[in-house]
């Protein structure tokens, strides 16, 4: 689902987190790494009992398989945590 384009208070386009963050996420990417890169992904990945410290070194895809969750549910709750953290910063 694609996301509106945000605007600032003068009109120009804002560059969206959840934008950049769909197009870092990679299944060879390890979780520690989306962890370090977006520290809010850890209590997503708390809730989805995802090791993101001891067992980090796991590639996103290995992690989401280990763990019984669909790689585009992780998507949508990491887009959904930085939004929110998007709209509490603004």
């Amino acid at each position: 689902m694609p996301y509106p384009p945000q605007r600032t208070l003068h009109g120009g386009p804002v560059q969206c987190p959840v934008r950049v963050l769909l197009t870092m996420l990679s299944l060879n990417k390890t979780v520690r790494d989306v962890a370090l890169e977006m520290p809010q992904a850890t209590r997503v990945f708390e809730k989805l009992k995802i090791d993101y410290c001891c067992g980090g070194d796991k590639p996103l895809g290995e992690a989401c398989a280990t763990a019984g969750v669909e790689v585009a549910n992780l998507e949508q709750m990491l887009s959904e945590a930085a939004q929110t953290e998007v709209q509490g910063n603004g």
